[in-house]
């Protein structure tokens, strides 16, 4: 008699294609049938370094084998998962994702007085290898995350997409100063940028927006040291930062997590029904609309179903128990 499991989808599959895997390897014919009901649609572009999720099916990164790379809509932005609780969308359009980063780019096209000094900062910037683009500029403006963390991705980010090393940091803004000591900018170049936010304030309310942003970051930038700067990122962070260009080419708007999951279910010899006597329940939260909540959702219900594996296991090859 086939073992049935019922639950949220990432928690059943998961759980079923661990058990058919183990199954297969030990050379030990089971059979495993899901109780079938709708399934929502889980949609990238995403980068996760979860090996979970390599396990079930999701392509793997080319740069590590514990990643997985999401494809999506061409313009749709990419989601990244940069800790347990830090997750953020940046652009792969051209556009931006978040307002501080399309009003950004938008000053130069539609605003010649500002480009001057914006050319100046992205020159400084390219000496440091870094690439300004839409993406790297999403993280730096993410308000949410910790200011060192942006800064930190900003430039490791920025270095990647322009494949260049680049001067190190004190030899472009810093004058005179230890690595301990805070304000990792020369003055006079930040008396620059806040005349030039001055400046932007006042083409519309949204700029005044941008600019009070751009000043709070400017603030924060002051207090960080070169020591914080050259701390290096842990592997979780590292490995999204070298798979990051996977990240922006991987597109496929047909692509759906969840449908991946149910093929390598499949695949291994599982099966569906939609009733059955006697089921064995497992984790069933209900999938929420947003899309970072979608994700989360799917990486922790698939997190339950595998943690019930070896008492499924048990059961299918000790009933008695």
């Amino acid at each position: 008699m086939p073992l049935t499991l019922k639950g949220s989808w990432p928690a059943t599959l998961s759980a079923g294609i661990l058990l058919l895997s183990k199954a297969r390897r030990l050379g030990i014919p089971i059979s495993v049938q899901i109780l079938e009901d709708s399934m929502p649609i889980i949609k990238g572009p995403a980068l996760i370094r979860d090996s979970l999720l390599v396990g079930l099916g999701l392509t793997k990164s080319k740069t590590d084998n514990n990643l997985v790379v999401v494809p999506g809509d061409s313009c749709a932005p990419i989601l990244l998962r940069l800790g347990e609780a830090d997750w953020v969308f940046v652009d792969r359009s051209g556009k931006g994702y978040l307002d501080s980063t399309k009003t950004f780019m938008s000053l130069f096209h539609t605003h010649k007085e500002f480009v001057s000094l914006g050319l100046q900062a992205i020159a400084a910037l390219r000496r440091l290898g870094v690439a300004i683009e839409p993406c790297v500029l999403d993280v730096l403006f993410a308000e949410h995350l910790d200011p060192i963390l942006r800064f930190q991705l900003f430039l490791a980010l920025g270095r990647v997409l322009s494949d260049k090393q680049g001067q190190s940091l004190s030899s472009v803004f810093l004058k005179n100063k230890s690595p301990t000591q805070s304000g990792v900018v020369q003055p006079e170049i930040l008396k620059k940028v806040r005349e030039w936010l001055q400046q932007v304030s006042t083409i519309s309310e949204q700029h005044e927006v941008f600019a009070q942003q751009a000043n709070q970051l400017v603030q924060q930038f002051e207090k960080i040291t070169i020591h914080d700067l050259s701390l290096s990122l842990n592997s979780h962070l590292i490995s999204i930062v070298r798979s990051i260009k996977q990240g922006l080419a991987a597109i496929d708007s047909n692509h759906d997590a969840l449908t991946i999951m149910k093929r390598r279910f499949t695949f291994l010899g599982g099966g569906f029904t939609q009733k059955a006597e006697n089921v064995i329940t497992l984790p069933d939260v209900i999938c929420p609309e947003e899309q970072i909540s979608k994700w989360q959702w799917l990486c922790s219900q698939a997190h339950a179903g595998s943690a019930e594996v070896e008492r499924l296991w048990l059961r299918i090859t000790n009933p008695m128990q």
